[in-house]
């Protein structure tokens, strides 16, 4: 009994030393995921939540892996038919990218609004191959510079409070202030909507896979669990 409760008063140490979560949170939880595309074959969501949809030719190529996901062309594009949470709460979003060309201007890789450049609310590729959030409010923050041909794991988070957290590999990168909420508009992969709010533009030609949305900010230690478990889900 004596070396029960030692070791149970290591254990206890353990969790109050080196902060152990006894209670870390299920990333594949559909309380916290609002949906999981992984682009390999179809736009389907794999909690069969909302299914997305192709607009424009559907195709797919391979990633660094020989595995298949969504190959974009410049004029094609993905609805995801869900929208980013728009009462200001709180949310991450999470996918693999590859730059096939570098734009001539700014393209959304996802977004749901663009107004006359990037987007209400989006992640973007610039004219010299930087991966950002954009948003209205907060401006632009620049989370990473990807050469062409190069996979890379982008999350952005958002705590609810304008507070924006960008990571590139399961690597913080950058933070920003000041987001404003985002327009009730369906969410799209690899092109955003123009003034008018139904017009796409701004195409992406590059690679996308492996697409999350959650409800919730995700925390450091849980983007670089989605970094190694997604990456395995490709490989």
């Amino acid at each position: 009994m004596r070396n029960l409760l030692k070791y149970i008063g290591i254990a206890l140490l353990a969790v109050g030393l080196f902060g152990i979560n006894a209670e870390a949170r299920n990333l594949n939880d559909p309380k916290i995921l609002v949906g999981h595309w992984l682009l390999n074959s179809n736009a389907d969501d794999s909690l069969k939540k909302q299914d997305g949809t192709w607009v424009g030719t559907e195709t797919y190529d391979t990633n660094q892996y020989g595995k298949s996901c969504a190959s974009l062309d410049g004029s094609s594009f993905i609805n995801l038919e869900t929208q980013l949470p728009t009462d200001g709460s709180a949310w991450s979003v999470s996918l693999f990218l590859k730059i096939d060309s570098i734009p001539g201007a700014d393209v959304n890789v996802f977004g749901q609004y663009a107004l006359t450049f990037a987007g209400r609310t989006a992640i973007i590729c610039t004219s010299n191959s930087a991966i950002a959030f954009f948003n209205d409010d907060s401006g632009t923050a620049f989370i990473y510079t990807a050469n062409t041909n190069e996979w890379v794991h982008i999350v952005v988070t958002n705590d609810g409070s304008g507070n924006i957290s960008g990571y590139a590999n399961g690597n913080f990168k950058v933070s920003d202030t000041g987001c404003s909420n985002v327009l009730s508009t369906n969410t799209l992969i690899g092109a955003g909507y123009d003034t008018n709010g139904t017009t796409p533009t701004r195409y992406f030609t590059g690679k996308v896979s492996n697409v999350r949305i959650y409800n919730v900010a995700l925390t450091g230690d849980e983007v670089k669990q989605i970094f190694k478990q997604d990456r395995r889900v490709i490989k």
